[in-house]
């Protein structure tokens, strides 16, 4: 599990996740109906990539997210 702060990091994991199952950028737009820009900007963590589109990439990865509070996390 990876502890996610930043559009950065989450690019950085997307991209960690695709190389990782030898997914080409080409290869995910097309599985996840995506332009590749939008997927170029997400990896390098734009701050205001769409939310939804996020999740269909992640979800084409097979990607789950689970939230926390500062509570769960005994701060």
């Amino acid at each position: 599990m990876s502890k996610i702060s930043s559009p950065e990091e989450l690019g950085a994991f997307i991209r960690s996740c695709r190389k990782e199952e030898g997914i080409t950028q080409e290869e995910l737009t097309d599985l996840v109906f995506a332009s590749k820009k939008f997927l170029v900007d997400l990896e390098r963590g734009k701050e205001t990539a769409q939310i939804g589109k996020i999740f269909t990439v992640m979800e084409g990865l097979g990607i789950t997210m689970h939230l926390s509070t500062r509570k769960d996390e005994g701060l």
